[in-house]
């Protein structure tokens, strides 16, 4: 089917800040663009999912031929959003999602009730819309 496609069965090990990590998306990316050709959009459910797709949309010339819907906001990430390979993306807030979690844990073990809803805020990053 040409509808979307979620690479992160593909990519979601290890750290994603590695440029190998990086490297090894954008190999899974391009090749399954290849084998299907009528692919038109990727929703990415991890963090450095996105730049690869975007570079393998770069690599593949099809700037534009495929939309891209990323996770967390990486400085290599919200410039493929400014360039147009990526689409947009939705920035987690990853340090504040640690602290409340140490916050909640040291409660705990103070024999404070847990914290039942933390709302960490996201930020969400929008490229130009096409016409």
């Amino acid at each position: 089917s040409a509808g979307l496609r979620t690479p992160s069965r593909h990519h979601s090990r290890g750290n994603t800040d590695r440029p190998r990590q990086h490297h090894n998306r954008r190999t899974a990316s391009s090749g399954d663009m290849e084998r299907h050709p009528q692919l038109r959009g990727w929703v990415v459910a991890d963090a450095g999912g996105g730049i690869g797709v975007g570079r393998a949309i770069q690599n593949l010339n099809r700037t534009g031929d495929v939309k891209v819907v990323a996770l967390d906001d990486l400085p290599e990430q919200l410039e493929q959003i400014q360039s147009g390979l990526v689409d947009s993306t939705a920035g987690t807030k990853p340090h504040a999602q640690g602290y409340w979690a140490v916050v909640n844990l040291w409660q705990h073990h103070l024999g404070a009730p847990a914290i039942e809803r933390i709302d960490t805020g996201i930020r969400v990053h929008m490229g130009v819309a096409s016409p």
